[in-house]
């Protein structure tokens, strides 16, 4: 029997991942226009995935967790007719910290950018 070079958990978090972004972009759920899922982790006893997401801003969070939770029966439903396992995991939806650390990094050297262009320019002709 030949072995996969990664756990299965790991195979089928690639798979829910791909096929939970192509799902939800046919969602008419305003909520859920720009998610964006980056991630999807399976325990190794594939009863639960948490499934990471991200929007552009971070308002919008909770109205896209709670457009993903209600299409979450949905989602569990086209992930049974694409996957071939006995049990579909449970989906839990979490949004994506390591995004929002980014975005508020940006956020703070954009203004640390603008307070150094202030601060450089001559305070006028004398």
């Amino acid at each position: 029997m030949s072995e996969h070079p990664y756990p299965r958990s790991e195979r089928l978090s690639s798979v829910i991942r791909e096929s939970l972004a192509e799902e939800i972009e046919k969602l008419a759920d305003p909520r859920l226009e720009l998610v964006t899922i980056t991630d999807v982790e399976v325990g190794t006893d594939l009863t639960l995935a948490q499934v990471y997401f991200a929007t552009p801003d971070e308002e919008r969070l909770d109205d896209a967790r709670a457009g993903l939770e209600a299409a979450s029966k949905r989602l569990k439903k086209t992930l049974a007719l694409q996957l071939r396992i006995k049990r579909i995991p449970a989906l839990r939806f979490v949004p994506d910290s390591a995004i929002l650390q980014g975005a508020r990094i940006e956020e703070v050297i954009r203004e640390l950018d603008g307070n150094d262009g202030a601060e450089g320019q001559p305070a006028g002709d004398d």
